[in-house]
């Protein structure tokens, strides 16, 4: 990953030709998409380039894939969680992690990894529209073709969040998808924006909008509630998927109140999760 500090104008390269986690390593092959990124983040512009054999993205594309569905017999879970692409997937979360993790403290690095990786998908991801009779991808099919949907982003993002360790929820809304991911409840409290969020099994999650312009409507921070889904998300007509249970369920939502000062860069300081 090269990050470009754009008043000093330096680069770090990270080589991408080997990507390891937990489930196991990925080597470069001949037989891969080469697949580079472009987007900016906390104060810095990056681009990303790694490979993705062409077996993954082939295996994927023959899946019977399932068109859109809004009820809770819904089982789009298995989009992020089918094991194919585990340690394809946990590498490449790793390494948006392990980048964050040279900038920020504990205390500040889940919070901030959540909003770097938003960023990634919503920036370098470009957000294209439904055609008639398409279908929801796998992250590794958005992956090697460069773009998606609603629902196609936050599969995306869900799986890239996921090995994080902590809650993470598919939502699906009548016509729109979007992700949620669990937090400290002083990240809500202390956000300086208004946040959409709700409690489940004692935890909090807020909204998280995985499509995005930065050329029109800018990146969404984690927690924002986009205008356009705002009363639909607080009306509770919606579901979500809990992906480490793979069952739906309903919650209540609520909006904050900022008490922030908007200025303050230190409010995430005492936001980590234990």
């Amino acid at each position: 990953m090269r990050r470009v500090n754009r008043r000093r104008g330096w680069a770090l390269l990270v080589a991408a030709g080997t990507l390891c986690s937990v489930s196991g390593c990925f080597y470069a092959e001949p037989e891969a998409y080469v697949r580079s990124f472009a987007w900016e983040s906390d104060g810095t512009s990056w681009t990303w380039e790694f490979r993705i054999p062409t077996d993954l993205y082939a295996l994927y594309r023959r899946q019977t894939h399932r068109p859109w569905c809004s009820d809770e017999s819904c089982d789009w879970y298995r989009y992020v969680t089918d094991p194919n692409d585990d340690a394809y997937v946990e590498a490449l979360a790793a390494e948006l992690a392990r980048v964050m993790g040279e900038r920020y403290t504990a205390g500040q690095l889940y919070h901030q990894t959540l909003q770097f990786t938003l960023d990634f998908v919503t920036a370098a991801i470009p957000y294209t529209k439904d055609q008639p009779a398409e279908w929801p991808k796998y992250p590794i099919e958005t992956l090697v073709e460069g773009h998606g949907d609603c629902e196609d982003t936050a599969i995306l993002y869900t799986s890239l969040v996921r090995p994080l360790g902590y809650g993470v929820h598919l939502i699906l809304l009548a016509h729109h998808a979007a992700a949620a991911v669990e937090v400290h409840p002083s990240f809500i409290e202390n956000a300086p924006y208004e946040v959409g969020y709700y409690t489940y099994a004692g935890k909090y999650y807020v909204f998280c909008e995985t499509t995005g312009d930065p050329e029109t409507s800018g990146y969404f921070p984690v927690g924002y509630l986009p205008p356009a889904v705002r009363d639909e998300f607080l009306s509770g007509q919606w579901f979500f998927y809990d992906l480490r249970l793979g069952a739906a369920s309903h919650a209540t939502a609520e909006l904050s109140t900022p008490t922030a000062n908007r200025t303050d860069p230190d409010w995430l300081r005492w936001t980590e999760l234990p």
